[in-house]
């Protein structure tokens, strides 16, 4: 599963029939300035999207200035929020799951981590 998930090709399924999600963690740890903020809730949510809604509503992996996706951001980075958005192509999906607190630190590699280590 490690190799399959460093893959760029991987992504989470679930459920019957098999779709596959997007996923993104919003969680107190994170500062306001960061998109994965909860907005002062003491809760962690994790957001799963199905993929097909971003093909239902023709969102693409393009960066056209009109592009829903590059219009998103745009409307993070106004709100003081920087949605790190590297090239998919080159940024497997496993990193988008759990980010880092900082954009500027690297992939958190949650696949790998024990669960023990986390008490």
């Amino acid at each position: 599963m490690k190799e399959e998930l460093r893959s760029n090709f991987w992504n989470f399924h679930f459920g019957v029939p098999y779709a596959a999600y997007f996923i993104s963690v919003l969680a107190p740890c994170y500062s306001e300035t960061n998109s994965r903020y909860p907005y002062g809730s003491t809760h962690t949510f994790i957001l799963l999207q199905p993929e097909i809604s971003f093909t239902h509503k023709a969102i693409k992996l393009d960066y056209d200035p009109r592009s829903v996706r590059h219009l998103v951001r745009k409307r993070f980075d106004a709100a003081g929020q920087h949605y790190d958005h590297r090239d998919s192509k080159e940024y497997t999906m496993c990193n988008w799951v759990v980010r880092p607190l900082y954009s500027h630190l690297p992939a958190l590699r949650w696949w790998e981590s024990d669960i023990s280590d986390w008490n």
